[in-house]
Protein backbone atom coordinates (compact mmCIF):
# COMPACT_ATOMS: atom_id res chain seq x y z
CA UNK A 1 0.00 0.00 0.00
CA UNK A 2 3.19 2.42 0.35
CA UNK A 3 3.13 4.21 -2.85
CA UNK A 4 2.18 7.47 -4.14
CA UNK A 5 -1.62 6.55 -5.27
CA UNK A 6 -2.45 5.12 -2.57
CA UNK A 7 -4.97 6.80 0.44
CA UNK A 8 -3.28 9.43 2.90
CA UNK A 9 -6.12 11.31 4.38
CA UNK A 10 -8.47 8.42 6.64
CA UNK A 11 -11.82 9.84 7.86
CA UNK A 12 -12.37 7.83 11.06
CA UNK A 13 -14.93 9.87 12.56
CA UNK A 14 -17.87 8.14 15.14
CA UNK A 15 -20.97 7.00 12.29
CA UNK A 16 -23.54 9.68 12.67
CA UNK A 17 -21.06 12.09 13.24
CA UNK A 18 -20.82 14.06 10.03
CA UNK A 19 -18.83 11.15 8.13
CA UNK A 20 -20.76 11.20 4.82
CA UNK A 21 -20.93 15.33 4.40
CA UNK A 22 -17.04 15.70 5.38
CA UNK A 23 -16.34 12.80 3.11
CA UNK A 24 -18.56 14.78 -0.14
CA UNK A 25 -17.07 18.37 1.19
CA UNK A 26 -13.13 16.92 1.40
CA UNK A 27 -13.90 15.42 -2.44
CA UNK A 28 -15.09 18.37 -3.58
CA UNK A 29 -11.66 20.27 -2.95
CA UNK A 30 -9.35 20.17 -6.45
CA UNK A 31 -6.61 18.41 -4.45
CA UNK A 32 -8.11 15.79 -2.46
CA UNK A 33 -9.71 12.46 -4.05
CA UNK A 34 -11.79 10.71 -2.07
CA UNK A 35 -12.99 6.99 -2.51
CA UNK A 36 -16.35 6.77 -4.49
CA UNK A 37 -17.01 3.46 -1.84
CA UNK A 38 -17.41 6.03 0.55
CA UNK A 39 -17.34 2.76 3.48
CA UNK A 40 -15.04 0.58 2.37
CA UNK A 41 -13.73 -0.79 6.09
CA UNK A 42 -10.81 -2.22 4.43
CA UNK A 43 -8.96 -1.72 7.80
CA UNK A 44 -10.94 -3.08 10.24
CA UNK A 45 -14.03 -5.17 11.28
CA UNK A 46 -16.78 -2.71 10.67
CA UNK A 47 -19.47 -2.70 7.94
CA UNK A 48 -23.12 -3.28 7.46
CA UNK A 49 -25.16 -6.16 6.14
CA UNK A 50 -25.99 -5.04 2.06
CA UNK A 51 -23.31 -2.38 2.17
CA UNK A 52 -20.43 -2.78 0.10
CA UNK A 53 -16.87 -3.98 1.80
CA UNK A 54 -13.52 -4.20 0.33
CA UNK A 55 -11.26 -6.33 2.11
CA UNK A 56 -9.32 -7.46 -0.78
CA UNK A 57 -5.81 -5.32 -1.19
CA UNK A 58 -6.44 -5.30 -4.62
CA UNK A 59 -9.52 -4.27 -4.75
CA UNK A 60 -8.60 -1.95 -2.36
CA UNK A 61 -5.46 0.00 -4.47
CA UNK A 62 -8.44 -0.01 -7.48
CA UNK A 63 -10.72 2.48 -5.37
CA UNK A 64 -7.60 5.12 -5.51
CA UNK A 65 -6.54 3.93 -9.39
CA UNK A 66 -4.96 6.91 -11.33
CA UNK A 67 -4.87 9.74 -8.28
CA UNK A 68 -1.85 9.98 -8.00
CA UNK A 69 -1.74 13.59 -9.04
CA UNK A 70 -3.60 14.60 -6.03
CA UNK A 71 -2.24 15.83 -3.18
CA UNK A 72 -4.50 14.07 -0.86
CA UNK A 73 -6.14 10.75 -1.50
CA UNK A 74 -8.83 9.36 1.28
CA UNK A 75 -12.13 7.68 2.24
CA UNK A 76 -14.29 7.63 5.37
CA UNK A 77 -15.05 4.39 7.36
CA UNK A 78 -16.91 5.10 10.47
CA UNK A 79 -15.75 1.29 11.38
CA UNK A 80 -12.09 2.97 11.87
CA UNK A 81 -12.68 4.84 15.09
CA UNK A 82 -13.73 2.21 17.28
CA UNK A 83 -11.69 -0.65 16.02
CA UNK A 84 -8.82 -1.24 18.13
CA UNK A 85 -6.16 -2.09 15.49
CA UNK A 86 -7.20 -0.06 12.80
CA UNK A 87 -4.93 2.99 14.09
CA UNK A 88 -1.63 0.77 13.74
CA UNK A 89 -3.16 -0.80 10.57
CA UNK A 90 -3.63 2.61 8.78
CA UNK A 91 -0.13 3.62 10.61
CA UNK A 92 1.53 0.72 8.98
CA UNK A 93 -0.02 1.27 5.59
CA UNK A 94 0.10 4.65 5.33
CA UNK A 95 2.76 6.42 7.68
CA UNK A 96 2.20 9.57 6.84
CA UNK A 97 -1.79 9.85 6.35
CA UNK A 98 -3.73 12.27 8.04
CA UNK A 99 -6.44 11.64 10.21
CA UNK A 100 -9.99 13.39 10.68
CA UNK A 101 -12.02 12.18 13.73
CA UNK A 102 -15.70 13.37 13.69
CA UNK A 103 -17.47 13.25 16.87
CA UNK A 104 -20.89 14.16 18.13
CA UNK A 105 -22.36 13.89 21.53
CA UNK A 106 -22.77 10.52 22.15
CA UNK A 107 -26.36 10.17 23.60
CA UNK A 108 -27.07 12.15 19.90
CA UNK A 109 -25.29 9.31 18.42
CA UNK A 110 -26.52 6.60 20.00
CA UNK A 111 -29.89 7.53 18.92
CA UNK A 112 -29.18 8.24 15.53
CA UNK A 113 -27.45 4.87 15.23
CA UNK A 114 -30.04 2.93 16.78
CA UNK A 115 -32.93 4.46 14.42
CA UNK A 116 -30.11 3.24 11.32
CA UNK A 117 -29.43 0.04 12.05
CA UNK A 118 -33.73 -0.35 13.23
CA UNK A 119 -34.16 1.20 8.82
CA UNK A 120 -31.70 -1.35 7.48
CA UNK A 121 -33.44 -4.30 10.08
CA UNK A 122 -30.49 -5.51 11.86
CA UNK A 123 -31.96 -4.46 15.18
CA UNK A 124 -35.21 -5.41 16.56
CA UNK A 125 -35.22 -4.24 19.78
CA UNK A 126 -36.34 -1.07 21.44
CA UNK A 127 -33.90 1.78 22.36
CA UNK A 128 -34.36 1.15 25.98
CA UNK A 129 -33.61 -2.48 25.74
CA UNK A 130 -31.23 -2.14 23.18
CA UNK A 131 -28.94 -0.01 25.59
CA UNK A 132 -30.07 -2.12 29.12
CA UNK A 133 -28.82 -5.25 27.25
CA UNK A 134 -25.48 -3.62 25.80
CA UNK A 135 -24.81 -1.84 29.54
CA UNK A 136 -25.22 -5.37 31.77
CA UNK A 137 -22.91 -7.04 29.21
CA UNK A 138 -19.49 -7.89 30.33
CA UNK A 139 -18.03 -7.88 26.95
CA UNK A 140 -19.06 -5.86 23.91
CA UNK A 141 -18.67 -6.56 21.14
CA UNK A 142 -17.77 -3.53 19.16
CA UNK A 143 -18.15 -5.10 15.91
CA UNK A 144 -21.57 -6.88 16.68
CA UNK A 145 -24.56 -6.65 14.60
CA UNK A 146 -27.05 -5.20 16.11
CA UNK A 147 -24.60 -2.77 16.81
CA UNK A 148 -23.49 -1.47 20.52
CA UNK A 149 -25.39 2.02 20.05
CA UNK A 150 -23.72 2.81 23.88
CA UNK A 151 -20.30 1.81 23.83
CA UNK A 152 -18.76 3.42 20.45
CA UNK A 153 -19.36 6.39 21.92
CA UNK A 154 -16.48 5.96 24.55
CA UNK A 155 -14.17 7.80 22.54
CA UNK A 156 -11.73 8.65 24.99
CA UNK A 157 -9.41 5.51 24.26
CA UNK A 158 -10.67 5.41 20.74
CA UNK A 159 -9.40 9.07 20.19
CA UNK A 160 -6.48 8.57 22.02
CA UNK A 161 -5.19 5.59 19.95
CA UNK A 162 -5.03 7.87 17.16
CA UNK A 163 -3.35 10.85 18.32
CA UNK A 164 -0.47 8.02 20.04
CA UNK A 165 -0.44 6.96 16.23
CA UNK A 166 -0.68 9.95 14.28
CA UNK A 167 -0.05 12.79 16.47
CA UNK A 168 -0.29 16.28 15.16
CA UNK A 169 -1.51 14.90 11.71
CA UNK A 170 -4.54 14.09 13.60
CA UNK A 171 -7.98 16.48 13.76
CA UNK A 172 -10.96 15.66 16.02
CA UNK A 173 -14.06 17.74 14.62
CA UNK A 174 -17.05 18.30 16.59
CA UNK A 175 -20.15 17.85 15.18
CA UNK A 176 -21.79 20.67 16.40
CA UNK A 177 -18.96 23.08 15.26
CA UNK A 178 -19.06 21.03 11.88
CA UNK A 179 -22.77 21.19 11.16
CA UNK A 180 -22.87 25.47 12.83
CA UNK A 181 -19.65 25.99 10.02
CA UNK A 182 -21.55 24.52 6.37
Amino acid sequence: MRNEAGPNLFVVGAAKSGTTSLWAHLGAHPDVFMSQVKEPHHFSRGGLPGQPLVKDPDAYAELFAGTAGFRYRGEASPSYLWDAQTPSRLRGAAPDARIVISLRDPLERAYANYWTHVGLGVEPRTFAVAVDEELAANDVDLAALPAPHVTRGFYDEQVVRYLDAFGDATLVLLFDEFVADV
